[in-house]
């Protein structure tokens, strides 16, 4: 008793409250996905909130008119069939361990269009640990920041994907 602790919310679909803190993780029930719609065409799928939100300290892999599906958990797939049965191109960033590979594998299985970019942070665990871990997102925001300003006249290389960088 007396005792305070501070955790990040996210609500999922349910109107249940997703929790994280640095040695917390949990869930105000009830548990469910989180689904932003954007009327794009295209669907964004996140293991968890946190690389949700990494996703938006990411410029390179920013793409406009799409929504977004955090299933915050791979056992909530089933949740999800709504959304992922949907037309259009679906991009997965689910973590690189057994439970996002046999996820992501389900999913190609399962559903038409879809890309994993898990290779893009491929030797890191998740998206937000090739946020926080890689040493490179300086070049990559300069890469973009290139991108955009020279157009078509950028280097075809610019944005390289950062593959298997040794994390310091």
């Amino acid at each position: 008793m007396g005792r305070q602790y501070n955790a990040i919310g996210f609500r999922n679909r349910a109107g249940g409250i997703e929790m994280r803190s640095v040695n917390f993780k949990s869930c105000i029930a009830p548990k469910d996905v989180s689904y932003i719609d954007n009327s794009g065409n295209k669907l964004f799928v996140f293991e968890g909130f946190m690389d949700f939100l990494s996703y938006w300290m990411l410029p390179v892999f920013q793409i406009s008119d799409a929504n977004f599906l955090i299933l915050n958990s791979t056992s909530q797939l089933k949740r999800a069939h709504e959304f992922l049965a949907a037309p259009g191109p679906k991009y997965l960033f689910l973590d690189n361990d057994k439970a996002g590979f046999e996820t992501a594998a389900c999913m190609k299985h399962n559903y038409p269009n879809v890309i994993d970019m898990a290779v893009m942070y491929d030797g890191c665990k998740d998206l937000n640990d090739f946020l926080t871990q890689n040493q490179h997102l300086n070049d990559q925001r300069l890469a973009v920041a290139l991108v955009r300003e020279e157009g078509p006249k950028a280097p075809e290389n610019a944005l390289r994907p950062f593959h298997g960088q040794n994390k310091t």
